[in-house]
């Protein structure tokens, strides 16, 4: 989980986000498809959700009094064309890829060629990781 080092005094846990898009990007690369950019301006985003989930306690894509995904990610300052998001809560960031994996849309997000961009954000709070991987096709 998130503690020493991984994690960040805003509660981000940085190594969970590095191994969710190392986990994308081989689940992809293992059905012939492109790696995902990393992206700063998708990843401002996806923490900031997933802070909201965390505090609510509440796993959803979009939470009362924020906006829809195509303009949270479009107030990042980003140029895109296609967007698309996976949300979870979970005890470590394997188990929430394998999950994703073994959810048809979850999986067909993941795997999409539609998108060459992904920002993760994982939050820690007491003991749960949750996360959300914003997908875009940048401009």
């Amino acid at each position: 989980m998130a503690s020493g080092p991984a994690a960040a005094a805003d509660g981000y846990d940085t190594a969970a986000e590095q191994q969710l898009v190392q986990l994308v990007n081989q689940a992809r690369s293992q059905q012939g498809l492109p790696a995902l950019q990393q992206n700063a301006k998708l990843q401002q985003p996806a923490r900031a959700h997933s802070q909201l989930m965390a505090s609510r306690q509440t796993l959803s894509h979009q939470l009362p009094g924020e906006p829809i995904l195509r303009k949270r990610l479009a107030l990042s300052g980003l140029r895109f064309h296609t967007d698309g998001e996976t949300v979870a809560f979970n005890q470590s960031a394997e188990a929430a890829h394998q999950n994703f994996m073994h959810s048809e849309p979850h999986r067909a997000i993941i795997l999409s060629p539609e998108y060459n961009a992904v920002g993760v954000g994982a939050v820690e709070r007491d003991g749960t990781l949750w996360i959300t991987e914003d997908f875009a096709r940048l401009r």
